[in-house]
């Protein structure tokens, strides 16, 4: 991946990520976060070798006083209050790793710079009157279908726009290939590929099940939700979608919003499937378990997964 980052402080250290085997994703925000430093260096004439510490502490200052509407000098746009901190992280493992190789001497600029962990906001949820609501608000068995994936499985929102009705198989972050998610009607499966590329399966619960079938038999692709273009929706079309459903249904605003679908799911089965921790976290994709023990050598059977999904909002059913 080509840097925009000029001197080659930062151009050594992202090629030293890309060589680390970070994901695209990653390096990308690295280069913003590093081409966005260099920029105010170059604005205020001070060479990015010889950061006196004092306007190092100047410019942190400033990014993390930054109002919501505010602006950056350098850039001209705006920082998100996580985003912040990960520029600033950024900037400061750019000068460590110049310091461990020898591209540098002298001291971290940002040594003694503190960077205040971002505050957590109130975790929203929606309730099964919320979802009854957004499911009736559905007009088209593509909405139903897109409602219907959230609420049911529990899944991700990049998870649910990645899903095919066939095996693929992708290029990891390392180079890799490996079997991308994919829906198994058949066995009654969806198996994913998840956070931190990590494999699963989520059983399909017996009120999906026949959409997907409809909805697999009517594809034109292999996407589960394609673009006009053929391809599959990106995340972002999918959550936009998804919001737009929302708006309707006049639920209140829950930040994430995908999220928030997988938070419900996540929290029915936790109160309706007690004695089901582990399969709980199987379904979820959450690793590590409170018994450890329990999550080094127990695996879960597919029956059993089966058994805790259908389980979902047994206490105050969607349908």
């Amino acid at each position: 991946m080509s840097s925009s980052a000029r001197h080659h402080i930062f151009s050594e250290y992202l090629q030293y990520l890309g060589q680390k085997g970070v994901a695209d994703s990653t390096l990308a925000r690295n280069q913003q976060f590093l081409t966005r430093w260099e920029r105010w260096l170059d604005s205020e004439g001070v060479d990015p070798a010889a950061v006196p510490a004092a306007r190092a502490h100047e410019y942190f200052g400033d990014v993390l006083r930054q109002s919501p509407n505010g602006r950056t000098r350098g850039d001209g746009t705006a920082l998100a209050r996580s985003t912040r901190r990960q520029h600033l992280v950024s900037v400061k493992a750019a000068y460590s790793y110049a310091l461990d190789v020898d591209l540098i001497e002298g001291k971290n600029p940002c040594r003694r710079i503190s960077i205040p962990a971002t505050a957590l906001h109130e975790r929203h949820f929606l309730s099964p009157s919320d979802i009854r609501a957004a499911l009736a608000a559905c007009r088209s068995r593509r909405e139903l279908l897109l409602v219907s994936t959230f609420s049911l499985t529990g899944l991700r929102l990049h998870e649910v726009a990645s899903l095919r009705w066939t095996p693929a198989m992708i290029r990891n972050r390392h180079g890799e290939t490996v079997e991308g998610s994919w829906i198994d009607v058949g066995s009654r499966r969806i198996r994913v590929l998840g956070k931190g590329e990590k494999p699963r399966v989520v059983p399909i619960h017996s009120w999906l099940l026949p959409k997907l079938r409809g909805a697999a038999a009517r594809a034109q692709g292999d996407h589960l939700f394609a673009s006009n273009r053929g391809g599959g929706l990106t995340a972002w079309s999918v959550s936009y979608n998804l919001a737009q459903i929302l708006d309707r249904a006049a639920v209140k605003r829950v930040g994430a919003r995908a999220h928030a679908f997988r938070r419900a799911f996540n929290d029915s089965l936790r109160v309706i499937g007690r004695g089901y921790d582990l399969e709980r976290r199987a379904v979820m994709g959450h690793s590590g378990s409170a018994d450890i023990n329990l999550s080094l050598y127990a695996r879960p059977s597919f029956d059993r997964l089966a058994e805790l999904v259908e389980l979902a909002y047994a206490d105050d059913p969607l349908f």
